[in-house]
């Protein structure tokens, strides 16, 4: 958990201008499109602010402006299981720019007012933008772009026409680039900077993501001979690879810049003219391909609760309009379930299932399918099964709780809170104190007091998103119960939490319980059958647990003074169990011994 100061600014929504073909370009005198090109990365804790600016600066000046998102230096260095999104190009940009700290931008690769810096706070993007929006350009550039779906090869035409002639000998460059959209990952989050780009699985949504040039000339571009008189043509074709960087190229996530700029690599001298972006047309789509990609979210629940598994779906075909899922858990009955709705041609969709109840076995794990794709009309990709496991909660055999904490070296980062199955929050802690080296840093403990056959949820937050145990320091959180930890976050070393889960199976002690309802369990041992009695009045819930905390057998009976309930038990294993009187909030329960 590093931290590190970087320059401030504001928020960035995950909505797209999407510009139409362009070509031929056209040969009236206009003003110049801006390009900020952003220097960013992953671990970039106010780096959404700056994603949340910039799309707010290109939303309120629709086709006016390119963004480029460049994932370079320290910050967009990728931990273990992490997407490296980097590029060699960038990696260039970054030490051409190079920017105080991050994030940083340059518009028009220009300085801000007297600065040293080409990439600048972002507190200046708009400014910047507004200016160039407003100057008259020399030239104009136009683009349109094409890919074939099913050999994936790239066919991209750009035209320059130069409204202001440029005197012989005067060169200017040419930079053609690849940016993907829609691109689930990790991100440091300082605050609460940019919302909309958070997804529900928890995984930030990237934007405009610079992925490399395409044009001759590399980095620095291809050299115009801007005296020309009349329309410049340039064409790319180009097979786009399945991935980049181990990250996965997703044909209907790309589109496409054209740069002209002056100077080649020089500060102060290579300076961008004007721009222009395009999102692509596609030829040979295949029918419409299902593939489930993956169960998103996590299940640590306790035994009995339900599960709401969200698959997410990928189409590598034309448009999806309905597709027919079989969901079981632990092997079970499967469940059917129809999604109608419209997933676009290469577009992903997160589609929610229905609830399913856990009862918990020794390996637990559900599993989704898809059986047909538009009727049977669409096909099933690659990936028509998708499985993830369930985690079953630990059980507390008591009702006084200790939270344990501790933290690596940096506190301020660490939180916790405690949820009751009501999803509220009853019990919290942090952020606390850094310390002044790396280490592991206790806590001061918190006591909590739990309410029988309660199921809580226990969660750690980590501020800047690599968790407390990635080399700053080994933490720890427990939730201690009568000594055994039912809760625990031991390996915490990336994202923004982790989480466990744990059951209460009993409010009292056996002599506690019997000496206020006066409850009773004979025979004891017992087989066959045995007698619960006890006094009260109301509905009340008998029921009897294995010692998992796992409900074997019930009954629900409403007692007007002294009540005895026959519970049968002949199906039930020899070994341990415990009996509870549950009504309302309140609990008690004694142990059985089955013969």
């Amino acid at each position: 958990m590093k931290q590190s100061l970087l320059l401030m600014g504001g928020v960035f929504a995950s909505s797209l201008t999407m510009f139409a073909q362009q070509t031929p370009v056209s040969q009236t005198p206009l003003n110049k499109n801006a390009v900020l090109e952003e220097l960013t990365g992953i671990h970039c804790g106010y780096c959404p602010d700056g994603h949340k600016r910039a799309n707010d600066i290109a939303t309120a000046n629709p086709g006016r402006v390119v963004l480029v998102n460049v994932h370079a230096g320290g910050y967009a260095t990728p931990g273990a299981g992490e997407p490296d999104l980097r590029t060699t190009d960038g990696t260039a940009l970054d030490g051409f720019f190079n920017p105080e700290g991050y994030p940083a931008g340059t518009v028009q690769r220009k300085p801000f007012g007297a600065e040293t810096f080409l990439a600048t706070s972002r507190a200046n993007w708009q400014t910047q933008v507004n200016s160039t929006l407003a100057e008259a350009s020399p030239a104009n550039v136009a683009m349109d772009a094409t890919i074939d779906a099913t050999t994936r090869q790239l066919t991209l035409h750009v035209e320059i026409y130069y409204t202001t002639p440029q005197a012989s000998g005067t060169n200017h460059y040419l930079n053609i680039g690849m940016l993907q959209n829609d691109f689930e990952a990790i991100q440091t989050n300082y605050g609460n900077y940019n919302p909309t780009a958070i997804l529900p699985n928890g995984k930030y949504l990237h934007q405009h993501m610079f992925r490399g040039y395409l044009n001759v000339g590399g980095t620095w571009g291809e050299t115009i001979d801007a005296s020309q008189t009349g329309v410049i043509t340039k064409t790319v074709t180009y097979t786009l690879p399945a991935s980049i960087n181990a990250v996965d190229l997703n044909i209907g996530k790309l589109q496409f810049f054209a740069i002209l700029h002056t100077g080649h690599n020089a500060y102060n001298t290579s300076t961008v003219v004007t721009a222009a972006e395009i999102s692509p047309t596609y030829t040979n789509v295949p029918n419409a391909t299902a593939s489930a990609n993956s169960i998103v979210n996590t299940f640590n629940v306790c035994d009995g609760q339900s599960i709401t598994p969200i698959v997410k779906v990928d189409n590598s075909g034309s448009a999806i309009t309905s597709i027919n899922f079989s969901t079981s858990v632990n092997g079970g009955t499967a469940v059917p379930f129809t999604y109608n709705g419209n997933i676009p041609a290469f577009g992903s969709q997160e589609i929610t299932l229905p609830a399913m109840v856990v009862n918990a076995i020794g390996t637990n794990s559900v599993e989704v399918t898809i059986t047909s794709v538009n009727g049977g009309a669409g096909n099933i990709g690659s990936v028509s099964v998708v499985n993830k496991p369930i985690a079953i909660a630990s059980v507390a055999t008591g009702l006084n709780a200790t939270v344990k904490m501790t933290t690596d070296r940096y506190g301020t980062e660490t939180t916790w809170k405690l949820f009751n199955s009501a999803n509220t929050v009853v019990a919290q802690g942090g952020p606390y104190t850094d310390g002044a080296a790396s280490g592991a840093f206790p806590q001061a403990d918190v006591n909590v007091t739990l309410v029988a056959n309660e199921c809580y949820k226990a969660v750690v937050y980590d501020s800047y998103g690599d968790g407390f145990d990635s080399g700053y320091g080994n933490g720890d959180f427990k939730v201690m119960v009568n000594g055994t930890a039912v809760a625990t976050v031991a390996t915490f070393s990336a994202g923004a939490s982790m989480e466990d889960a744990m059951k209460v199976s009993g409010t009292a002690s056996i002599s506690e319980a019997s000496a206020e309802i006066a409850m009773a369990v004979y025979p004891n041992p017992a087989s066959g059958l045995v007698n619960v009695s006890f006094e009260g009045k109301g509905d009340y819930s008998i029921s009897i647990l294995d010692v998992s905390g796992r409900t074997v057998a019930t009954q629900v009976v409403t007692a007007s003074g002294s009540t005895t309930v026959e519970m049968p038990i002949n199906n039930l294993q020899a070994g341990n169990y415990f009996v509870s009187v549950a009504n309302g909030g309140s609990s008690y329960t004694q142990k059985l011994m089955v013969k």
